[in-house]
């Protein structure tokens, strides 16, 4: 019993030891991988002040000496989501954003820059341009994690806002909400899990663990350690989500 258990208790250290190097390999697969995406998420949409149809024709409010109606200040962060840099070369199109045929941008400029030199003061003011429910972004080198803040005043905005581009290597801009960026890279982490896991198990089997050892163990053992395998791996990543989440709800103060 006693020669049982020191057997089961080595096959956990090889497992132990296959499972680091798993983390490893997977960890660095990704890294070396070119990833070219670019992002935005909605971070403020909200009224400014609107008029009730009863005082709309009676009532008139003015902005910079302009009528306005229904305005809505909309906060929208552009990111540079993958892991390689996008040039300014990249953009054979510049970023556009539009709100609805009906809507009018009223104000467009910079909030907020990651980093902080993203853009240089000469820039700030040429920077985002304004045609009537349309606003462009110059381009600009977007290294990865970079992101722009833009700070709209719209009127009459009626719920739809589009970003679009032509950027080398990206098909389409996308809206980044944090649960759908995180299913994203979780479905790829299994999908590398499924191709390199069950290869490795079965190769620190064969190739590492002592004849004893496996003749010891029976298939439902051998299927029991490698679902925990599986499990470990899978937790990892929500794991590292939470991490991020709270780090940066600690940034902001809740």
């Amino acid at each position: 019993m006693d020669f049982f258990r020191d057997q089961i208790w080595q096959f956990f250290d090889f497992l132990i030891g296959g499972l680091i190097a798993t983390i490893i390999a997977i960890y660095f697969y990704s890294k070396s991988r070119k990833l070219k995406s670019l992002s935005y998420q909605v971070v403020t949409n909200i009224p400014i002040f609107s008029t009730s149809k009863e005082f709309k024709d009676r009532l008139e409010i003015r902005l910079d000496d302009t009528p306005v109606q229904d305005v809505r200040l909309i906060e929208l962060k552009l990111i540079n989501s993958g892991n390689t840099s996008i040039q300014p070369e990249d953009f054979k199109r510049p970023i556009s954003l539009s709100f609805g045929e009906s809507a009018q941008i009223i104000t467009a400029e910079i909030n907020d820059t990651e980093p902080k030199n993203l853009v240089s003061k000469d820039e700030l003011e040429k920077f985002v341009s304004i045609n009537q429910n349309l606003a462009t972004i110059r381009p600009v080198l977007l290294n990865s994690k970079d992101s722009i803040t833009i700070k709209l005043l719209v009127s009459q905005f009626k719920g739809s806002i589009s970003v679009d581009g032509r950027v080398a290597d990206i098909k389409a801009i996308k809206e980044n909400r944090s649960g759908q960026a995180f299913m994203a890279i979780y479905v790829r982490h299994v999908i590398q899990l499924l191709i390199f896991a069950p290869v490795f198990f079965i190769i620190t089997l064969y190739s590492v663990v002592p004849e004893k050892i496996r003749q010891s163990l029976s298939s439902f053992d051998l299927l029991g350690i490698f679902l925990i395998f599986l499990a470990v791996i899978l937790a990892l990543p929500i794991l590292n989500f939470l991490k991020v989440t709270f780090a940066r709800w600690e940034k902001e103060g809740f």
